[in-house]
């Protein structure tokens, strides 16, 4: 039994120090982080893309914005000359409000139905984009894995590529000229 304790011992040492030389005989294993969001705020397709759809909100708030104003005026005119009505105009401007609250209701709904299409579409459209730049980075530089540093409880500074990559998107996805300086200028 003495015997086959130390046969036991020393295969468990060999085993041991088998896994003590094999990782420093193999090739080390190349692994990264980034974080999207910076990559999204970072990269000048992405700042273009944010500003157009801020542009599109704004010219669909400012369509709402006309409306309230008439249905406010519509309120307005209705609880100044309320008393001085006959009914069945009182009856005609409360129905008239109603159909501008729908109506601005309705705008408000198909503004939103409509930014929520656009941002999805955009949003996929980057993170394809996205995708394919990850990918070719980790082909170019040797990556075994690249992770979204999101999903990782920790990682050490020394392998963020966050960086590099936003570098590496700006020149696989350049902005056309027109949209790279304001004005149109260089």
């Amino acid at each position: 039994m003495h015997t086959t304790h130390r046969t036991a011992c020393a295969a468990l040492t060999l085993v041991l120090l088998a896994g003590l030389v094999a990782p420093a005989t193999a090739q080390a294993i190349k692994i990264g982080v980034f974080d999207p969001a910076r990559v999204s705020e970072q990269v000048a397709d992405a700042r273009e893309l944010q500003a157009s759809l801020v542009e599109m909100r704004e010219a669909k708030q400012a369509a709402i914005s006309v409306k309230e104003q008439d249905l406010n005026g519509l309120r307005q005119r209705l609880a100044e000359q309320a008393l001085s009505l006959s009914p069945d105009k009182r009856t005609a401007m409360e129905i008239d409000i109603q159909r501008l609250v729908i109506e601005v209701n309705s705008l408000k709904d198909v503004a939103t139905q409509e930014l929520q299409l656009e941002f999805a579409a955009a949003e996929a459209r980057f993170n394809d984009k996205l995708r394919s730049v990850v990918e070719q980075y980790g082909r170019d530089q040797g990556f075994a894995l690249i992770l979204d540093a999101t999903a990782v409880a920790w990682a050490s500074t020394a392998i963020d590529v966050t960086v590099p990559i936003v570098d590496q998107y700006n020149r696989m996805f350049p902005l056309a000229p027109e949209a790279a300086a304001p004005g149109g200028s260089n």
